[in-house]
């Protein structure tokens, strides 16, 4: 009896925390969507905080803040995050590689450990000093279901509502359920950064 309570103890904390680093799935095919007009690389690079964001497999936790350091290609990323409740911090690098078909400003394929994700990577729209807001989708025809990853970046470790907002409704534009995003800690205090 001892054993199957311990199971079950063990299963229902692991389910949990496999569960809320699964990227989301919706169904039926990816919304269409276009990336930001004349999307410039040299003005988008550098430091960026996730301010929301879909739970996903690619960068878990919070505290998450990319850097994106421009490349011939594409950017390289170096994105730091934070697990609190284990107190660790995580660097993760992965490529952002310009498409190569029909290549559209704004639009990435993902490389993580020089493997292929099946979720690209597309800058919807920024203003590049306060906001971004970056999207990807990936279809899977025998289940008939699409599987997004979503952030909402910011400049500072902060946004303003009416931006969040305006972030809002360019999701909703393109029908995107902005109601799956989640808030992102970024406290200093809690992300353990100096100040």
């Amino acid at each position: 009896m001892k054993v199957l309570a311990a199971v079950i103890f063990v299963v229902s904390c692991a389910v949990p925390l496999i569960l809320a680093q699964s990227d989301l799935q919706f169904v039926g095919r990816c919304p269409n969507v276009t990336t930001k007009a004349n999307f410039s690389e040299t003005q988008f690079k550098g430091r960026w905080y996730e301010i929301r964001k879909f739970p996903n497999q690619l960068i878990p936790g919070d505290c998450g803040s990319p850097n994106y350091a421009q490349q011939a290609n594409g950017f390289n990323v170096s994105y730091a995050s934070r697990n609190i409740t284990q107190n660790r911090n995580y660097t993760d690098s992965i490529q952002l590689k310009k498409q190569v078909v029909g290549p559209v400003p704004g639009k990435y394929d993902v490389y993580n450990r020089n493997v292929k994700e099946r979720i690209p990577h597309f800058v919807l729209d920024t203003d590049y000093n306060t906001y971004s807001l970056v999207w990807g989708c990936s279809y899977t025809s025998s289940s008939n279901t699409n599987t997004q990853r979503l952030f909402l970046y910011s400049r500072t470790n902060s946004l303003s509502t009416a931006t969040i907002n305006k972030a809002i409704d360019i999701l909703k534009k393109f029908k995107i359920d902005h109601n799956k995003l989640r808030n992102v800690v970024q406290d200093d205090k809690q992300c353990a950064r100096k100040k």
